[in-house]
């Protein structure tokens, strides 16, 4: 074993040091699913969650495919450890994993849409176990 100095990349997780600090992002993973889903051009979404549904469902030929929405559900899972904000969303997604619908596909689009705006998010959380914080 011999040591190879700080990580910077560690399953998918950009790992920035700076003044006793670390940023961790998926920026990198995120910008691969929307790669995968051939949708690193698409307009953005400012919200991940589609409250209403179109009267028909356009049948998106590059996402309708069961395995494909299986894989990239999957994706979506691991990326909610960054960004716990989406888990509902994909927590949605993940129900119909064994038989998709075009609506569940119109909503696997609308969230990577999503996932295509690149703001912060302002969401945030301490994990403690007894004095110590943790996460």
């Amino acid at each position: 074993m011999k040591h190879l100095g700080n990580a910077h990349d560690l399953l998918g997780i950009k790992i920035d040091y700076s003044n006793q600090a670390y940023f961790l992002s998926q920026k990198n993973y995120a910008a691969s699913i929307l790669q995968q889903a051939h949708l690193t051009a698409c307009k953005p979404l400012a919200n991940p969650n589609c409250t209403k549904f179109p009267s028909t469902f356009p049948t998106d030929s590059s996402l309708f495919d069961p395995p494909l929405y299986r894989c990239l559900t999957g994706s979506l899972q691991y990326l909610t450890l960054m960004r716990p904000y989406i888990a509902y969303s994909v927590n949605q997604l993940s129900q119909h994993m064994h038989q998709p619908l075009p609506q569940h596909n119109y909503l696997l689009k609308c969230l990577l849409r999503y996932i295509q705006v690149s703001r912060r998010s302002t969401y945030g959380y301490c994990s403690f176990l007894g004095d110590s914080i943790i996460s």
